[in-house]
């Protein structure tokens, strides 16, 4: 029996290969057959090659949900039941780690990045990793970019405030949700109106990118701005940005992951007071949170899937999404259908 994956070979060649099927699992080890994968915006990062630290060939996808196939000696999931993958598998030694922030390890290995991922038929994953789950396999696949929108907002220290939200791709759109699911109220920016129409529907306020995004944000914060505000666009303009648009003493969270260096004011830093947050993945708990908001309010989420194709047409929808990024929010690949 072969192990069908969509195998990135080199920058943008993606071919589906047959591959040996995995070893049985050990102790605390599970055998899992994916049955969707989201795509996401650092499986187009690896696709077009742009970090001189990607490897391939590389089997993409770490938006996984999959069904338990085989498990080893102590592990607790059952054969046949379905788990969300939490990604991340950090060293245990350093200290990050001993800080209890795992999410920040310098060491870390992410499934679909430092590893092989979900695009292929079976794949061996620590249990530790696996967290059952309920639900149709596509929708359930926002469980993890949902889990990196809450450790966002918990590094934001979100409350009944008012906050900003730069950027509604799907990680600036599911940020919005958890904050406005606390009682926050949200204004998404961004130059789509098909993205800011989803917004919209979603609870929040939006307002067009242009020229006058600070002043027409910050009149809607009210008295001298929001107390937080987050950049989802890895842009360094909206970075710029939004240090004019956060008030004093306030937290600017950084969630996009740049491909370029940016120039940033630091005297306004310094003047404003302000803190600047890093925010990277999430914890085991964070993911836990993430797979149970998803079972409960997954319906309110469905929105955000553009579009559903099986592993055969893996490649062209990934280089789809990297050529027209505006045309998809979140497109899942369905790992074990045929047609």
């Amino acid at each position: 029996m072969t192990n069908r994956a969509a195998l990135l070979t080199a920058p943008g060649t993606v071919e589906l290969v047959d591959r040996a099927q995995p070893a049985a699992p050990g102790p605390g080890e599970v055998l899992v057959a994916p049955a969707a994968v989201g795509i996401c915006g650092s499986d187009i990062h690896y696709l077009l090659g742009d970090d001189p630290r990607y490897r391939f060939p590389r089997v993409l996808g770490h938006e996984l949900i999959a069904t338990v196939r085989a498990a080893g000696a102590g592990v607790g999931v059952a054969v046949g039941q379905q788990v969300a993958v939490w990604p991340l598998q950090a060293c245990g030694d350093c200290g990050a780690c001993e800080a209890d922030r795992p999410n920040a390890c310098p060491n870390f290995s992410l499934i679909g990045v430092h590893c092989d991922g979900g695009l292929q038929d079976a794949l061996l994953v620590p249990e530790t990793q696996c967290f059952p789950i309920e639900g149709e396999p596509a929708l359930m696949t926002l469980a993890e970019p949902l889990s990196v929108a809450i450790h966002a907002v918990a590094r934001g220290e979100v409350g009944d405030q008012a906050v900003v939200v730069l950027g509604a791709g799907p990680i600036g759109l599911l940020i919005g949700f958890v904050a406005t699911g606390i009682g926050a109220r949200v204004l998404i920016v961004d130059r789509l109106e098909s993205r800011l129409k989803l917004a919209r529907r979603l609870g929040m306020e939006t307002v067009s990118a242009d020229s006058s995004t600070v002043t027409r944000a910050r009149g809607w914060a009210g008295g001298d701005g929001p107390p937080v505000v987050f950049d989802a666009t890895a842009s360094p303009a909206a970075v710029d940005d939004a240090l004019s648009l956060v008030r004093s003493a306030g937290r600017l969270v950084l969630v996009g992951l740049p491909g370029e260096r940016a120039q940033m004011g630091f005297g306004v830093v310094t003047h404003k007071e302000l803190d600047v947050l890093g925010s990277s993945c999430c914890t085991a708990a964070e993911f836990a949170e993430a797979v149970d908001l998803v079972q409960r309010r997954g319906e309110d989420l469905r929105p955000l899937i553009t579009g559903e194709v099986p592993l055969v047409d893996a490649g062209e929808a990934l280089r789809r999404v990297a050529e027209r990024p505006a045309e998809s929010v979140k497109v899942v690949i369905r790992v074990g259908d045929e047609a």
